[in-house]
């Protein structure tokens, strides 16, 4: 009788205990990157920025999706791809960090992100010292000068501007809806020359 209440009494506190472990493992996870990135202020190869972002590129999404207790791809955010006819679904991963996959309709276990975006201004992730949140002037001021380009982002139907660098291992976008870059956020992806 004993065991069948105790049996019992774990089975109900089980999904409990399990979102505590997710949540612990989000937030250390999320304190981690945070100290790297406050750490580093430029990614080159072998830096602290460099390894966060192949942290976050090593990110499954069936993993990732498991440790946060997400059942389905309805319970994500999705976002369009720049210049392109189609999206991808989001994950949080931090205070204005998600990664982004290349899928939609449901969860897959083994594909990894084809993208970062950082919205938040209080990391010093990015390219050279430009940021997330700076205008064009500021992040060509922390980088160097280029040409605005005009494009557009799947589901939005107004125009969006941005800068893009490129490093030997990453392209940078920095985007904005404002043809003077404010509100700018930054998406990262993987360099393929």
């Amino acid at each position: 009788m004993n065991r069948l209440k105790l049996y019992t009494t774990l089975k109900g506190t089980f999904p409990w205990l399990i979102s505590i472990v997710c949540i612990s493992i989000c937030v250390t996870l999320y304190y981690q990157i945070s100290k790297e990135a406050d750490d580093s202020t430029e990614v080159t190869k072998g830096s602290n920025s460099y390894t966060l972002y192949e942290e976050y590129f090593g990110l499954k999404q069936g993993e990732l999706a498991r440790s946060m207790n997400i059942k389905s791809a309805d319970e994500l955010g999705k976002e369009g791809f720049l210049n392109s006819h189609f999206g991808g679904i989001t994950i949080g991963v931090g205070e204005g960090i998600c990664v982004q996959y290349s899928n939609t309709d449901s969860i897959s276990e083994d594909i990894l992100p084809c993208g970062i975006i950082i919205e938040s201004d209080n990391t010093k992730l990015g390219f050279m010292g430009a940021r997330a949140g700076m205008d064009f002037m500021e992040i060509q001021d922390n980088a160097y000068q280029k040409e605005v380009q005009k494009g557009y982002i799947y589901n939005e139907e107004i125009d969006v501007y941005y800068l893009e660098y490129f490093d030997e291992s990453y392209r940078y976008f920095y985007l904005s809806y404002d043809p003077e870059g404010s509100d700018s956020w930054l998406l990262v992806e993987k360099y393929y020359p």
